[in-house]
């Protein structure tokens, strides 16, 4: 009886994990392609191993005039609906907590991973009846502490944030990027789920993930 449960756990783990990986196949396959503009990144934790990491336009959100990013914490869902700006760099068009299509717009699907707010504060003067005068935090509305909400920007990773290469490639790599010529591919699924498809230099494809 006991060989019958590990032998079932272990279909269901191997179940799951083929799961997985058709999912990502498919994504591949069959997601919507976009170039991703890499960001400049500390050279000191640009390469870890034998994993790039990657950051982009996308990756740090700002509010927008007349927005607010009050309502975002960390660990929320965010759906990203993108535009290209007139460099041709995808850039964060609109945010939603669901999956909204408008036209033929890309939406990728991320996490926001922190949320950085302006620690502004005021002060009022505030005196017992039997107390000298003193100061002390004024509890008040954001709005009246930090002009467009307290909020200054949200970071949101997608999944596409590190990337692996042969051995002994990243410091070349990231000398490369440190001159602005590595991009990536990324596939776009219909919910949003992003997946690394390649890395290009000077917009040729040098590494490219298989199917198998």
């Amino acid at each position: 009886m006991i060989a019958l449960r590990v032998l079932v756990v272990l279909i269901l783990h191997v179940a799951i994990l083929a799961g997985m990986i058709y999912t990502h196949i498919e994504r591949l396959k069959a997601g919507r392609e976009l170039t991703m503009t890499v960001e400049p990144v500390d050279p000191r934790d640009f390469f870890r191993g034998d994993y790039v990491t990657l950051t982009y336009a996308i990756s740090r959100l700002t509010p927008k005039e007349n927005e607010t990013l009050e309502d975002w914490q960390r660990g929320d869902d965010v759906f990203v609906t993108l535009s290209q700006s007139e460099e041709g760099a995808w850039i964060a068009d609109h945010l939603s907590r669901e999956l909204l299509k408008n036209g033929d717009a890309p939406v990728i699907k991320g996490r926001v991973s922190w949320v950085q707010r302006n620690w502004t504060t005021a002060t009022e003067a505030w005196a017992g009846e039997f107390e000298p005068n003193f100061a002390r935090p004024l509890e008040v509305k954001p709005d009246r502490l930090c002009p467009g909400g307290c909020v200054e920007h949200i970071a949101v990773t997608y999944g596409i944030e590190s990337y692996f290469v042969p051995q002994g490639e990243g410091r070349k790599i990231e000398e490369l990027r440190n001159d602005g010529k590595v991009s990536i591919v990324i596939a776009v699924g219909d919910d949003g789920a992003a997946a690394i498809k390649a890395l290009l230099i000077d917009g040729k494809r040098v590494y490219e993930e298989t199917f198998l």
